[in-house]
């Protein structure tokens, strides 16, 4: 956010940025976030690439920002999973033997996704006998973006949304890490989902 000060009147429902008034004399500037859509790769784009770059440097520069975040994201999933009362399946399952991440710390990593972006994904394999879901992996959001069901061409789900993948989404980078198309999840499709 950027501030400045002035002594202008401004009317705030006339100017097309984000503005927030706190004083007489004091405007607070809010970075608008939307989406739009890359026709290239006919994905959607999470406001400008460097959106989700801003956000993680304000976190890292601004002590009060990056406490909150950590605060709430301890309070959602901090803890780890209640184990009480579980079956001694769902406690085999919360291990996430195929993974080197355990669920514990899957949902911290999770926690803190959705406080500090408002996202979070996870991509679910299903097991051999397609039946069961046999492991869950994190992914950073930064890595992902989604697309739109309605910009997928002959697409045999006409109504299910798909996630492209790539390392880095630099533009120098995009030849080396190419982006991998995958499937929304479905819970009657077997495939690999995000």
């Amino acid at each position: 956010m950027t501030k400045k000060t002035t002594n202008e009147k401004i009317d705030l429902a006339s100017t097309k940025t984000n503005s927030i008034k706190l004083s007489a004399n004091v405007v607070v500037e809010v970075p608008q976030y939307g989406e739009r859509i890359n026709n290239n790769l006919k994905c959607i784009e999470w406001g400008s690439d460097s959106d989700p770059v801003y956000l993680n440097k304000l976190s890292l520069k601004c002590t009060s920002h990056s406490a909150i975040i950590k605060r709430k994201s301890n309070m959602v999933g901090g803890s780890g999973w209640q184990k009480a009362g579980l079956s001694p399946q769902a406690i085999t399952f919360l291990k996430n033997k195929a993974n080197k991440l355990n669920l514990d710390k899957i949902l911290k990593l999770v926690s803190h996704d959705y406080e500090q972006l408002g996202a979070f994904v996870l991509e679910l394999v299903w097991s051999k006998d397609k039946k069961t879901i046999a492991e869950i992996n994190y992914i950073h959001p930064y890595n992902v973006k989604v697309v739109p069901a309605d910009k997928i061409e002959n697409s045999e789900y006409p109504d299910r949304d798909g996630w492209l993948y790539s390392d880095s989404w630099d533009k120098r980078h995009l030849a080396k890490h190419p982006p991998v198309f995958y499937w929304g999840f479905d819970e009657d499709d077997w495939n690999t989902s995000l």
